[in-house]
């Protein structure tokens, strides 16, 4: 069951009232009389010049009768209020008559009625509604204004219809982003924080995302939000501001002399050997004459049967022309599942798990020419992976999938995956019987020579990624959540840019570098086949905002670059 929260603002509290009652009691002697004035009923009699007064369809959710005013001089005591009122006030304005303080900034005067609020909210900030209450903010809809809530049965998980501009108001990250898009999602971080899944606990995370109440326990709360992955997810940055980002088209598609696969969407593709496989995985090496070998799933002649191709010419920079040709085959028969090769100028190293399914080993083999392969060597096994899943909340998985990069000599990451808990089960499968499912997520391993490798970190929110590292020297994390992330210690990343700079959803392919500075990403659409983009990061647009730990703080809507629309 999906549930959909009826309001649309999330309120933060700022500790401000008082500086605005001390900043007006200071202005002059209206305030004082303001502080010292009861506020009980309003005087009909009173008729004080104004401007035209707004419209019924301008006000919202009049208060009543005992809520109203009698001072005779509350315009201009309640204009007084409005050249500096604290953000309580503001917002407690807003909770009766929305928007009034910005149209009395533009010249609106108010009326009795209007000032009557003004000057009940400067007394009690929470006169009209608790600020983190349940009337806080806009109201979601009513038969006045014709607006109405959305229903259960509304399938959309955008937040109340209200005017766009409105989410722009409020520093409120919360809010800017909207709620976690899925029902799985919402409990997962339900689970994480209040330890239920219960409607209850699920209404009121729906409640804090928009604007009903706060979190009782902030620190708790940004806690579960940043191990259920959705801080990971909401890539508040934009990639432009990151670098620069160019689509070079497929290097190898089906049409490609020589190549004997076949789109998975073909209606023959399931009748093949399982030794055939579509265009896929791909792993890519710059060798010493410049030249960029490439080595994937799908380009069989016979089962497991693959062959290494390698660019027709030197590949010196992007503007290059990218051309590949089979050069020979090599005698890594059996499937192995994102095989990732490495070259130090003498030896070669490739990384993998054989098979397709049960993969509980994770192996090395070396060569030195790159063709012929052997020394195989097992280096982790899926038992070994899987007590760093099971400690940070995930099931045991029986896989061993990893992307490798390789940073320096000294310096190896593996990626392996982490579906979600439910992944290829019906939805809502919960597996290790918690009472809930679990979202996605990474395990990163590092090594310092290839060979030997430790647990590093976990990345919450996408199940696949790759590391790398500028030559400014910050890691840049390519997640399948659909962002890119950077860092300087591959473990505390910042949050992400709304998109994958070196690579695109579901493509965490291999890359090189080139000698103008850009990387070649190589990556996977199965039906198509092996896309090639640029892509560049320049150190001047990197700013230290980019770099604040995801897990440490939350941006304000004034740091926040892409259009709040992005993640409804």
């Amino acid at each position: 069951m999906k549930f959909k929260l009826l309001i649309v603002f999330f309120i933060l509290i700022s500790a401000c009232t008082s500086e605005a009652t001390e900043t007006i009691g200071e202005s002059n002697d209206v305030s004082s009389s303001v502080n010292d004035e009861a506020i009980e009923n309003k005087n009909e009699d009173n008729t004080p010049d104004q401007t035209t007064p707004k419209s019924d369809d301008e006000k919202i959710n009049e208060p009543e009768e005992e809520k109203n005013n009698t001072d005779p001089n509350a315009i201009a005591k309640s204009l007084e209020i409005l050249k500096n009122p604290s953000d309580d006030v503001i917002k407690c304005i807003d909770n009766d008559v929305f928007g009034l303080y910005e149209d009395v900034q533009n010249g609106y005067t108010p009326d009795e009625y209007e000032a009557g609020v003004v000057l009940n909210c400067f007394n009690n900030p929470e006169y009209y509604g608790p600020i983190d209450g349940d009337s806080a903010g806009p109201p979601p809809g009513d038969e006045e204004n014709n607006n109405p809530p959305p229903s259960d049965e509304d399938n959309s998980d955008n937040p109340p219809p209200s005017d766009e501009g409105v989410y722009e108001d409020y520093e409120n990250f919360y809010t800017y982003f909207g709620s976690p898009g899925n029902q799985e999602k919402r409990e997962f971080l339900s689970f994480k924080y209040f330890g239920s899944t219960s409607q209850d606990s699920v209404g009121e995370l729906e409640a804090i995302f928009f604007g009903q109440t706060l979190p009782s326990d902030s620190t708790k709360f940004q806690k579960a939000l940043y191990e259920s992955g959705w801080l990971q997810n909401t890539c508040p940055f934009d990639y432009k501001n990151l670098g620069d980002v160019s689509d070079l088209g497929f290097v190898i598609d089906y049409n490609t002399p020589g190549i004997t696969a076949i789109p998975m969407n073909d209606p023959g593709y399931f009748s093949r050997d399982k030794g055939l496989e579509t265009l896929a995985d791909p792993s890519a090496v710059l060798l010493d004459d410049g030249t960029i070998a490439l080595y994937f799933t799908g380009d069989q002649r016979s089962s497991n049967q693959s062959a290494r191709w390698v660019s027709t010419t030197p590949v010196k920079a992007i503007t290059d022309s990218f051309s590949f040709q089979i050069e020979s085959d090599y005698n890594l028969l059996t499937r192995t599942n994102w095989k990732n090769m490495f070259y130090n100028g003498s030896n070669w190293t490739a990384y993998g798990a054989l098979g397709t399914a049960g993969i509980v080993s994770w192996y090395k083999w070396t060569s030195t020419d790159g063709l012929n392969w052997g020394s195989e060597s097992t280096l982790l096994t899926a038992s070994q992976i899987s007590t760093y899943r099971e400690q940070n909340g995930y099931v045991s998985e029986q896989t061993a999938s990893a992307h490798v990069t390789k940073i320096s000599e000294s310096e190896y990451y593996a990626v392996f995956t982490g579906y979600r808990e439910d992944f290829e089960k019906p939805t809502g499968t919960d597996v290790n019987g918690d009472g809930v499912v679990a979202d996605e997520y990474i395990i990163i391993y590092k090594s310092n020579n290839g060979v030997n490798w430790s647990y590093h970190d976990v990345f919450h929110g996408g199940s696949e990624g790759t590391i790398t590292k500028t030559t400014s020297g910050y890691y840049v994390l390519t997640s399948t959540t659909g962002c890119t992330y950077l860092s300087t210690d591959a473990k505390n990343w910042g949050y992400g840019f709304n998109g994958m700079l070196y690579g695109s959803i579901g493509d965490n392919g291999s890359s090189v570098v080139l000698e103008d500075g850009w990387r070649l990403v190589f990556g996977t659409s199965s039906n198509v086949g092996i896309p090639l983009k640029g892509a560049k990061i320049t150190n001047a647009s990197i700013n230290s905002l980019y770099l604040k730990p995801m897990k440490d703080y939350l941006p304000s809507v004034d740091e926040i670059e892409v259009p709040y629309e992005f993640n409804y």
